[in-house]
């Protein structure tokens, strides 16, 4: 190891335990929860929200926030029966369709924990479980309860569990909006 990459991995390695955002699709459910965004750029007429275990099958699915806007969905952990999930990776797909039928582009990110640091290829990645991310793809870094990144302050919350609709926080309720589990 270079010295160039030992005061790299010295920097990096204040990432730990910290948790981060970064686009993408890899979901990790740590602690029983996962948190996850979507952007639309335009309204939708529908949004849905499917989270896949690393079979494939789908243990999830839910009816998104249409509107404009970045929205944050937090989930349980658990499946359409209400069984919690192991912790570990999932495949998010989020499907947002427009009022002509026609699919809307949904830029996604992902927040977990970072669990380690290493070098590839020369560069920093940091860990969150067994999902790698570059150094280059953290869009934010939390601290505390609020995400220091480069965000342009559109951004809405949608933090509810099991409610896609309202943007209330109650647990089950898919009726009003706003996405959380």
């Amino acid at each position: 190891i270079t010295m160039q990459e030992t005061s790299l991995l010295a920097g990096i390695v204040q990432y730990v335990d910290k948790k981060i955002e970064v686009p993408g699709k890899q979901l990790p459910l740590e602690e029983g929860k996962a948190e996850f965004s979507y952007t639309l750029n335009k309204k939708a007429q529908s949004v849905t929200i499917n989270i896949l275990d690393v079979a494939g099958r789908s243990v999830y699915t839910a009816q998104g926030n249409t509107s404009t806007g970045v929205h944050r969905v937090d989930w349980d952990g658990t499946d359409m029966s209400g069984i919690q999930q192991p912790n570990g990776e999932y495949q998010l797909v989020v499907s947002a369709l427009d009022y002509e039928g026609k699919p809307i582009e949904t830029p996604q990110t992902v927040i977990g924990t970072v669990t380690a640091v290493t070098l590839e290829d020369g560069d920093g990645a940091v860990f969150m479980g067994s999902i790698m991310k570059k150094l280059d793809d953290i869009i934010a870094v939390k601290t505390t309860e609020k995400f220091i990144g480069t965000g342009d302050g559109s951004e809405t919350s949608d933090t509810t569990t099991g409610d896609t609709s309202s943007g209330d926080t109650s647990s089950g309720d898919t009726s009003s909006g706003d996405t959380t589990t």
